[in-house]
């Protein structure tokens, strides 16, 4: 019998993802399947095994090895291991100033919005940070993402302010670089989607 039908009538993949232990996962996925040089289709598996896939708790070294499998990126609904992270950065503009930058009416009640949506889908939510400068934002959103980079299973960034074509203004009326915020989803690894 070759290998390919024997891990096909033994249902091996499917075994490993419905006893939730991680390490027998990854050992039959990059010692067995791949070194067998056997197909993983992930959608194959029966609905049971794939429900419970998308909806239990992984690490981010299991979504990691699942990740070249996927269609699309592999977020898990699980919380308790890798998380799904959101962070809202809001400046409000409370005085208006004579170059035309208005006060954001209604900042807080968009920014609250969002977070509610956030918290609705499973999210957690870090901030939200208001009024900021563009040394303080960076330095903000630096260290929260330095923090849950080898935890998450999806990162969102949502900055909302006054802003012009690849610049963005500060509380202090100061233009910051979105590529300089954007810099720093580089310290994350490829697998990890992150939505700017």
């Amino acid at each position: 019998m070759s290998a390919s039908n024997y891990l096909e009538d033994h249902k091996l993949l499917e075994q490993a993802v419905l006893s939730g232990d991680e390490k027998q996962l990854k050992h039959v996925i990059t010692q067995i399947y791949e070194y067998e040089g056997v197909q993983i289709v992930l959608p194959s598996l029966s609905d049971e095994a794939f429900r419970f896939l998308h909806t239990e708790s992984w690490t981010q070294d299991t979504i990691e090895v699942l990740y070249p499998y996927t269609s699309s990126y592999f977020i898990p609904l699980g919380q308790k291991k890798a998380m799904m992270n959101a962070f809202v950065c809001y400046n409000t503009f409370d005085v208006e100033t004579a170059n035309g930058q208005k006060k954001r009416y209604g900042a807080k009640d968009e920014a609250d919005r969002i977070i509610d949506g956030f918290q609705n889908c499973g999210f957690t939510m870090r901030g939200p940070r208001i009024d900021w400068t563009s040394d303080e934002l960076l330095q903000h959103l630096e260290g929260l993402v330095a923090e849950v980079k080898d935890t998450s299973s999806c990162i969102f960034i949502c900055i909302m302010t006054h802003g012009d074509q690849g610049f963005i203004y500060d509380k202090d009326r100061k233009v910051g670089e979105i590529n300089k915020i954007l810099n720093i989803s580089y310290q994350l690894k490829d697998f990890l989607p992150v939505v700017r």
